[in-house]
């Protein structure tokens, strides 16, 4: 089963980029099909084919940067709290963005629950971990229990270095470590440490597997020896980091799991295993947090996705093919036929890669492919619409600065 779940990602990522794509090969002329969603009945088989190793999360389907949907300014707050260069968005706001925010949500609902709105979808990572008041509010109104996001928008939110302890209720503790419930719900949050995750994913790969294993477990019990009470999240994209690694981590996995078996003092945490350690539910289990900055687990913000040129741009011509589209919907000029395809297109169009990608941090040969996919999703989305394609759409938005970049661009550190 997870054999023909790769070989479908694998077809879907040589239609998107194309064999010669590593070498800035031509993007296809039509937009690849996102590969299904896993069937709820298999997400159950395998969560329970190896109990208690591991538990799959999940997030919305197109990878929607919800803060920016929800206020697509956000990004500004975030900038000024991280001393980040940011250009302002030259428009008022993104047109219904709560509305497409609950979208994505009930589109994730949908598979996996047998109600749209609502269900059993309790454990969810954001998209690049990025949150806001806002997105964490429409989270909790959907019965989420717990997300994660990074160390930099905790910092940045309590306003001091989460990673220095501080004295509380009769002992020394590190805020970074704890489990946070948002306002006066039954939401929590854990942040991760970027420090500990971004070796994994940038550093250890260049080192021994067993020097790699013995290294990360020395820096977890230096932890434990401090604060006995620590939750230590390491948190990052599950597939990419393997690929730089010899023998894709095997090694390394292998030592460090071995280790990890045989400590006394770490104990592995399933995510909703954390949720068990919050009871009976009470504030001496947990901290509240009553606001958090906007921002994601890439350096506490969310330059990636806009406050740049063309970033901008791409979300601009977006709002105007939303608008287009919602006239049209509004007027009941298509069908209802159109109209769902014309949502579907919406909300890929919608999704984070394509913003990430754009701006001159990144190479040209990766912006090239992914930039004309997302003009052809406003492309489509304007015909369904019955309206003419600007000419604009036909114009590229790539602009770099870099021919290559670490890990190829496709992770960033937290910090």
């Amino acid at each position: 089963m997870l054999l023909e779940r790769l070989l479908k990602w694998m077809k879907y990522g040589l239609t998107l980029y194309g064999f010669p794509g590593i070498k800035g090969g031509i993007a296809p002329s039509s937009v690849p099909e996102y590969p299904d969603f896993l069937e709820k009945n298999k997400l159950n088989e395998l969560n329970l084919k190896e109990k208690g190793r591991y538990f799959i999360t999940l997030s919305p389907h197109y990878h929607p940067i919800m803060p920016l949907l929800l206020d697509v300014h956000s990004g500004a707050i975030a900038a000024q709290m991280t001393d980040t260069a940011y250009e302002p968005v030259r428009m008022d706001r993104y047109e219904e963005g709560d509305k497409s925010a609950r979208r994505h949500m009930d589109s994730l609902n949908y598979y996996y629950s047998q109600k749209p709105n609502g269900g059993n979808i309790r454990v969810l990572w954001p998209s690049e971990g990025a949150i806001s008041s806002e997105s964490l509010d429409i989270f909790n109104e959907y019965g989420i229990n717990i997300c994660a996001s990074g160390e930099e928008l905790l910092s940045s939110s309590v306003g001091m270095d989460v990673h220095k302890p501080v004295f509380n209720r009769g002992k020394d503790i590190v805020p970074l470590y704890r489990v946070y419930a948002w306002k006066d719900t039954g939401l929590k949050i854990i942040f991760r440490d970027s420090g500990l995750s971004d070796l994994i994913g940038f550093t250890y790969g260049a080192w021994r597997g067993d020097d790699a294993a013995n290294d990360l477990i020395n820096k977890l019990n230096s932890i434990d020896d401090f604060d006995k009470g620590s939750i230590v999240s390491v948190i990052l994209d599950g597939e990419n980091a393997w690929e730089y690694y010899y023998e894709n981590g095997f090694y390394f996995l292998n030592d460090l799991y071995s280790l990890i078996g045989s400590s006394v003092k770490i104990n592995p945490l399933l995510i909703d295993e954390v949720l068990a350690i919050c009871e009976p539910d009470t504030a001496d289990n947990y901290f509240k947090l009553d606001g958090i900055i906007p921002g994601s687990w890439v350096n506490g913000n969310l330059r990636m996705w806009v406050g740049e040129e063309r970033k901008n741009k791409a979300w601009i011509m977006l709002n105007e093919a939303k608008n287009e589209f919602l006239d049209s919907v509004n007027n009941k000029k298509i069908s209802k036929r159109n109209i769902e395809a014309g949502f579907k297109n919406l909300m890929a169009a919608e999704g984070s890669d394509w913003f990430w990608w754009l701006g001159e941090d990144s190479p040209l040969s990766s912006q090239s492919s992914m930039e004309k996919i997302f003009r052809n999703l406003l492309k489509k989305i304007y015909i369904i619409s019955g309206k003419p394609v600007p000419e604009y759409i036909s114009e590229s938005l790539s602009s770099t600065k870099k021919s290559i970049a670490e890990i190829g661009g496709i992770m960033q550190r937290g910090h």
